[in-house]
């Protein structure tokens, strides 16, 4: 399944000496809520379960680079 959605996000680096980058980034991503239908079957009864799911994730990066 291919859901849309948005990011956002912010990020920078810096120069801690003439060789070495420090860099840090986060990102947020937002896909939205979809409805779930889950039928569960206990011998001859069975239960429908319906429920919204939300689905997002967070994402942070760290780096250390050396340049030569």
């Amino acid at each position: 399944m291919t859901r849309g959605g948005r990011t956002v996000g912010a990020g920078f680096e810096t120069m801690l000496s003439e060789h070495w980058i420090a860099r840090a980034a986060y990102r947020f991503s937002d896909y939205g809520t979809t409805s779930v239908n889950e039928t569960v079957a206990l011998g001859a009864f069975s239960q429908t379960y319906t429920y919204d799911l939300r689905i997002f994730t967070h994402a942070a990066e760290f780096g250390l680079r050396y340049k030569f």
